[in-house]
């Protein structure tokens, strides 16, 4: 599945690890509007992260993202 394949590409920790597989029994288990408790290990992860690439710098500027947008819009307004 993609998702393991982006956890085994990503996530080194084995806390983290160990967090996201009990994330996904949770919500398998629940429904999928069910609220599920806050788990600080994995806030911490994605907040780390997204720190990151917040100062990360786009490997080439000159590539154009107009069509990414096009393709965005087209999918969230539907056309």
């Amino acid at each position: 599945m993609a998702f393991e394949a982006l956890v085994d590409a990503m996530v080194d920790d084995p806390a983290v690890r160990q967090e996201i597989a009990e994330l996904l029994v949770s919500k398998r288990r629940s429904g999928e509007q069910e609220w599920l408790p806050a788990r600080p290990v994995l806030n911490a992860f994605i907040g780390t992260l997204v720190a990151e690439l917040a100062q990360a710098r786009p490997r080439d500027e000159s590539v154009s993202l107009e069509r990414l947008d096009d393709v965005l819009f087209e999918t969230v307004m539907g056309g």
